[in-house]
């Protein structure tokens, strides 16, 4: 299987989250060649012959702007029994969505926003010659 390509595509991407312990799900969309190119720059700034590592806000602005969502119930709270229930939704059906989830992703979850950066951005991964040949 290839790349899927077109209008409305969200790739998704599980995660295995460190502080919930859960696997979370992140929808993203590929990035444009401009966006790939903005976040190797936006990594560091240069003032004089001072250069600033900028990684963490790169991975942050960066992995904010191909975020499309992610699966309800990724950011939780306790109601007033105690129950878990989603806190905000990035869907526009559900009760719980607001326009504003994310800068709520961002800051409740950081650490996922820099993680889907460096997946999509930065990551590659190779096949063993064996996985190769099982797919092809």
């Amino acid at each position: 299987m290839g790349i899927l390509i077109g209008e409305g595509i969200k790739n998704s991407l599980h995660i295995r989250d460190p502080i919930s312990n859960q696997t979370l799900t992140l929808y993203f969309r590929i990035p444009t060649p401009e966006e790939r190119a903005g976040y190797a720059i936006a990594q560091f700034e240069r003032t004089g012959k001072e250069v600033k590592l900028r990684t963490t806000e790169a991975r942050q602005e960066y992995g904010l702007k191909i975020l499309e969502g992610f699966l309800e119930g990724t950011f939780e709270k306790t109601d007033g029994d105690g129950r878990r229930v989603p806190a905000f939704s990035s869907d526009q059906a559900s009760p719980v969505y607001v326009a504003n989830w994310k800068e709520l992703a961002l800051k409740h979850g950081a650490h996922l926003i820099e993680f889907l950066a460096v997946y999509v951005f930065d990551g590659t991964r190779a096949v063993s010659e064996q996985e190769f040949s099982e797919k092809n």
